[in-house]
């Protein structure tokens, strides 16, 4: 209206599933309001979501749910000026606000109890049903998961606060048609809490940091065939300091497009590094900081460096080709991508050792605590690979997609405890498995070496009908059950539950239909079938998935 644009909306969304305790329900709330002044606007926006659902956890290892639910609670807000002058000069200035609560709180234990023995340590346990699990890659195993033992309290209500805000300026200029410079700031202010709530007792852990980066970026091109970009980031980060994230791109047509079958070839590479902190709740549950906070000396975590930096390495290269006068488009990529410093949970048991070497005192009064462990940078993996895809538009009103990405991913290094002492199922011997991370040489959990989509979207000028497909093979991953099956007739927990990494995940296809009827300008129907081919298996192992389903609607539009 005149200088002013605005939109406001609303939605609540509600489930009722078929598993009990896996209701689910979400209200959102949108703002969105600008206004224009000569060569600068001012934006606002705002989204409002509260949700809650029910956290049956891994149905298909017990047979039965947990009695236990997730509140969130998320505000999101921005303001912002951006103005262009007549010159090409174009600054945009954002300050923006973020509030995350989340509330997970176990109401009882589920299961049933029992008297059984676990490293040598007999104590009050609760079992599910007895059940099958079948993996991937062909191996099975029967027993009943222990879901819980004695000495937790109820209600169990954890609570995780995250207050961010952040201020961003941005700034470019064009020098002429073929190059343009790019600088940035931004400052982040993150604050976080944690709440762990008991009847007999309670925890509270506050973190309060703050970041800025800086950038600047070069782009241009030669003769509209040769593309460039150069630039670099500066990083001073509350918890590892100052680095350097350098990047540059090139792009090349030896063929320019055009109305041949043959025009149009680009050419393309890339590098970047890029650098990222823990979240806050790894950092609250580091290293470091658990031995300022459970060593009887605090001053000995001074000697512990605190949890550093997750860094990424990228090196990127393809080529894109027309044919047919541009009808079809097709891309291949090759990726090579390293992963260090990566975030992992330590046994405390391995701390003692290189690369920590923590001092037995300190190790002990972790242990002494009741603390597992702590999180540290150890984790490194390797992901490299290739993508093809592909476009097509053989008739005006048709247009079809495809995809296949190969993943060749690998896990370098980790000290996680499953890895520095491999698990074994008694009923499997001699096959390592990695009980609750990937070990060294294989796979991450649940990065599939093979993906692919396809879509097909045909369009008249009342109808627009669709089909997509993703599909995925078999991944890695694990049942997370280490001494957690319960045999009866031993009375002993045991790791028969737990299966071999490899291909544990199952594979699927997902194939989804949908149709709009355009019936005036006011008025449309629509309708989505969404796992045409009722597959089951497109969770991690334990998670039923959603069969096929279907939704029916009608959209009004008024006109002002």
């Amino acid at each position: 209206r005149s200088k002013l644009d605005y939109l406001a909306g609303f939605s609540r969304f509600d489930t009722s599933n078929a598993i009990e305790d896996d209701r689910y329900h979400d209200a959102t709330s949108i703002a969105n309001a600008g206004y224009e002044m000569g060569g600068t606007q001012a934006r606002f926006t705002l989204r409002n979501s509260v949700s809650a659902s029910g956290i049956p956890g891994a149905y298909d290892f017990s047979q039965l749910v947990n009695d236990a639910r997730q509140g969130d609670q998320d505000l999101y807000m921005t303001g912002t000026l951006e103005n262009r002058t007549p010159g090409d000069w174009h600054n945009v200035v954002r300050y923006g606000v973020a509030r995350k609560r989340e509330q997970q709180t176990t109401f009882s234990q589920e299961g049933f109890p029992v008297t059984a023995t676990e490293f040598n340590y007999q104590d009050l346990y609760y079992i599910g049903n007895v059940v099958t699990i079948r993996g991937a890659n062909g191996y099975s195993a029967t027993g009943a998961a222990i879901l819980g033992e004695e000495g937790t309290s109820f209600p169990d209500r954890t609570d995780q606060v995250n207050n961010n805000d952040e201020f961003q300026y941005l700034t470019d200029y064009r020098f002429g048609r073929h190059f343009a410079a790019f600088g940035g700031f931004h400052y982040d202010h993150e604050r976080g809490a944690f709440y762990e709530f008991q009847p007999f007792f309670s925890i509270v852990d506050n973190v309060d940091r703050t970041n800025f980066d800086y950038t600047a970026n070069f782009q241009g091109d030669v003769k509209n065939r040769l593309f460039f970009s150069i630039g670099t980031g500066v990083e001073k980060d509350h918890l590892f300091g100052i680095r350097e994230t350098p990047r540059f791109g090139l792009a090349w047509y030896p063929r320019r497009p055009g109305g041949g079958k043959f025009q149009g070839t680009k050419l393309r590479l890339s590098f970047s590094k890029a650098v990222q902190d823990a979240d806050i709740f790894s950092q609250l549950d580091s290293l470091k900081s658990l031995v300022a906070q459970y060593d009887p000396n605090p001053s000995d975590a001074n000697g512990v460096p605190p949890i550093g930096p997750q860094t990424t390495r990228t090196y990127e290269g393809g080529v894109d080709q027309s044919l047919i006068g541009q009808k079809l488009l097709v891309k291949a990529t090759f990726f090579h991508n390293e992963y260090t410093g990566q975030v992992e949970f330590v046994g405390v048991n391995a701390l003692s050792g290189p690369p920590f070497n923590i001092p037995s005192n300190e190790v002990l009064a972790l242990d002494n605590s009741f603390i597992d462990g702590a999180y540290v940078n150890t984790l490194a993996y390797r992901a490299m690979g290739s993508e093809l895809e592909l476009e097509y538009r053989p008739l005006a009103n048709l247009f079809i997609r495809g995809g296949y990405t190969y993943l060749d991913a690998v896990t370098q290094n980790s000290y996680a405890s499953s890895t520095l002492a491999p698990t074994f199922n008694p009923s499997i011997p001699g096959v390592a498995i990695g009980a609750t991370s990937p070990l060294v040489g294989a796979r991450p959990f649940r990065r599939p070496p093979h993906t692919g989509y396809f879509s097909i979207t045909y369009a008249e000028k009342k109808w627009v009908v669709g089909l997509t497909s993703a599909m995925v093979s078999r991944s890695d991953d694990s049942t997370f059950l280490a001494s957690s099956a319960y045999r009866g007739a031993s009375t002993n927990a045991d790791n028969s539950l737990l299966l071999p990494n490899r291909d544990l995940d199952f594979g699927y296809m997902k194939l989804d239909a949908n149709a709009t009827y355009q019936f005036n300008p006011t008025l449309a129907f629509f309708g989505q079938v969404d796992n045409l081919l009722n597959n089951q298996h497109m969770g991690p192992i334990g998670f039923p998935s959603m069969p096929a389903n279907f939704r029916l609607g009608v959209k009004v539009r008024f006109g002002l």
